[in-house]
């Protein structure tokens, strides 16, 4: 039979207590700290209306502080064990007994003759075992400390049944907030609708944005229900610069529950909050918006002249007055940096919508090498650069940019999908009348044989097309009539006709049956490139002149030529002498 068994059972008594009083100190502060902190983050979401970031600070900061509070307060309590050794020492301190427990209890422990005489052992376990029923069982903790503990967690959790109680529908969203969900207390004002820059904004989004296009006012209008107040506020504060402002939100006119308020046009984009009584949305941002940045072109499609060579369909781009070839068939394209709401052409009493395309022209019909290029705009880093982009094309068909015959006025309307104002382009279209052809032509001789073969300089221009030049020979009489002898096809066109042309041809005046003593004059005619189907027109060079002679008057007119270059040179040097020079 163990002795010391009253006592063993006394210290387990008291280690039972002494845990479940540490348990109750420490679960108290759990509950008190858990309580204070739930009231401590309500209050602050409710008063400040913390947004999703500031709520999920709050909770970091609040759970920080509750683990230093936990380590400092309660863990001491949950976390200490105690030995039955150290609780007899406990007892034998409280109740002044010598240090017979410990050492009965360790007597009884350890292996006989271990510790000196076992008489003397047995003495003081008899001893210990014969006062162990009259010890007291106290467990020796403090019950102010209990005491203090339970009313504090028994306060914190009165005061957040009383919050639940008296404000159910704010501590389900408080909860939902705490999720980081969007959600909004209950007020006595309610915002029903948000309208702000002509959106739509719902009342209780996580984070709206509004884009403001550049240059326009950005209006507020509010509908409210429930407690109405005097007026409203927009707080407004600055992305880059965190500069604040304040609008006032006034009464729309005699509608009590409707408030509005105008704001100045955006220099940058800037966040505001709603506050109307005791309600308010917010974080809106507003974005600005810049106005589209918009290209004109035209692809152009010049009349059909029968083959004409280098006549490809061509682009021109960024020119607001385009002068085309008479007749020629022109499609006005826009560029635009982003997607439009639509594209507006005006030609006088004639409207035409303009369709997007996502490919440029040059796309369209398999020519992506020959139409302008897939430049798109954009910003970076403040600069501005083609980035994405959307083309508008207009059908000429059954307009007059199907064949241009007179000047056009444009009138492009281009409307932005952001609410900016209608951005306007005028362009002319003029046609550019037909030129006729341009020919020169010269000989270096004047005095010819009646079977010479002078060479003729020939150098002519059209801008349809050349495609033939001839010769004409004429006598002309003393009395100034004059006479055809003969006409050439110097050249003609093979298979294409050519814009310019500079050749030497030899001209057979044999064929003339020219006689000495005749004088003949020589025409070159350029004919132009018709245009479907008809002859093109006409234009003569001015006459090249030739003396017809024989041998003797061609030798005469070289020693007469002889005769003048003696005479000028004499004439040079008495130049020469009259001066002083030598000669």
């Amino acid at each position: 039979m163990n002795d010391l068994g009253p006592l063993h059972a006394l210290l387990r008594r008291i280690g039972r207590r002494r845990r479940m009083l540490r348990w109750s100190i420490g679960l108290s502060g759990v509950v008190a700290g858990g309580c204070l902190a739930w009231l401590a983050l309500f209050a602050l979401d409710w008063g400040l209306q913390l947004s999703a970031v500031e709520r999920a600070v709050a909770i970091i900061a609040t759970g920080v502080a509750l683990g230093w509070a936990a380590r400092r307060f309660v863990l001491p309590w949950l976390l200490d064990h105690e030995t039955e050794l150290q609780l007899a020492i406990l007892l034998q301190r409280r109740e002044r007994i010598d240090t017979d427990l410990v050492a009965a209890l360790q007597f009884e422990a350890a292996k006989p003759g271990r510790w000196g005489s076992s008489e003397l052992q047995q003495a003081v376990i008899d001893r210990v075992a014969g006062l162990a029923p009259s010890l007291p069982l106290k467990d020796d903790i403090p019950r102010r400390i209990v005491g203090r503990r339970a009313l504090i967690a028994g306060t914190a959790v009165a005061c957040a049944a009383a919050v639940l109680w008296i404000f159910p529908h704010h501590a389900r969203v408080f909860l939902r907030r705490l999720m980081l969900q969007p959600a909004s207390y209950p007020t006595a004002t309610r915002i029903d609708e948000i309208q702000v820059a002509g959106q739509s904004v719902q009342p209780r989004p996580a984070q709206a944005e509004v884009r403001c296009p550049r240059g326009m006012a950005v209006d507020f209008r509010v509908i409210v229900s429930g407690r109405i107040p005097s007026e409203g506020l927009v707080h407004l504060s600055a992305v880059e610069s965190r500069q604040s402002s304040r609008l006032p939100l006034l009464r729309e006119g005699t509608t009590p529950a409707a408030f509005a308020g105008s704001l100045p046009p955006l220099t940058g984009d800037c966040e505001c909050r709603i506050r109307i009584g005791d309600a308010s949305v917010g974080p809106i941002l507003l974005r600005l918006v810049h106005p589209p940045e918009v290209r004109l072109g035209f692809e152009i499609r010049e009349p059909d002249y029968g083959g004409v060579e280098d006549r490809p369909h061509r682009w021109q781009e960024g020119i607001l007055q385009l002068a085309v070839p008479e007749g020629s068939w022109v499609r006005p394209w826009l560029l635009a940096d982003r997607p439009l709401k639509r594209v507006v052409l005006r030609l006088g009493d004639d409207v035409l919508t303009l369709r997007p395309a996502a490919a440029p022209p040059s796309a369209t019909d398999g020519r992506a090498a020959a139409g302008p290029q897939n430049a798109h705009y954009g910003r970076e880093h403040g600069e501005e650069i083609w980035t994405q982009g959307q083309y508008w094309m207009a059908e000429p068909a059954a307009t007059p940019l199907a064949e241009v015959t007179e000047p056009i006025r444009l009138e492009f309307t281009a409307e932005d999908r952001d609410g900016s104002a209608p951005l306007k382009i005028q362009a002319l279209v003029r046609p550019r009348p037909d030129q006729p052809p341009r020919i020169l032509a010269e000989c270096r001789v004047s005095l010819v044989l009646p079977r010479a073969r002078p060479t003729i300089f020939c150098r002519a221009s059209d801008d349809r097309g050349l495609v033939r030049i001839d010769a004409r020979a004429e006598r002309v009489g003393a009395d100034g009539t004059a006479e055809t002898l003969h006409t050439w096809t110097l050249w003609k066109e093979d298979r294409r006709a050519t814009r310019e042309l500079e050749e030497r041809f030899p001209l057979d005046l044999s064929v003339t049956g020219a006689r000495k003593g005749d004088r003949l004059q020589v025409y070159l005619l350029a004919v132009e490139q018709g245009r479907d189907g008809q002859q093109g027109r006409s234009v003569e060079s001015t006459p090249i002149t030739f003396e017809v002679t024989d041998e003797q008057g061609i030798l005469a007119a070289m020693a007469e030529l002889d005769r003048k270059s003696a005479d000028q040179l004499q004439q040079m040097i008495d130049r020469q002498l009259e001066v002083g020079g030598s000669p």
